[in-house]
């Protein structure tokens, strides 16, 4: 017999909607990857959050959180430079 579990977050009133639990689930499980650091890279917005939700993880274990740190320090200034 085998079990399948399921990973059911709260809808969040709005602001963060892909982590609503309704979500298609490759997507939610995109980002909660370790592995993933082109989700912070790609905007401000999914910088912050990647950093939210990965702020407990052992950065020597997760690349989406070293990249989320690296986007975000010195008020975003990676992405003030990349546009140059």
């Amino acid at each position: 017999m085998s079990a399948t579990l399921f990973l059911v977050l709260p809808h969040d009133s709005g602001d963060h909607p892909e982590f609503d639990s309704r979500a298609r689930p490759s997507a939610l499980k995109d980002k909660l990857r370790h592995d993933n650091p082109h989700w912070p890279v790609s905007s401000r917005a999914a910088a912050e959050k990647a950093l939210s939700v990965h702020r407990y993880c052992d950065p020597l274990e997760c690349s989406t959180r070293v990249a989320a740190i690296i986007v975000t320090r010195n008020n975003f200034e990676y992405f003030r430079n990349r546009m140059r």
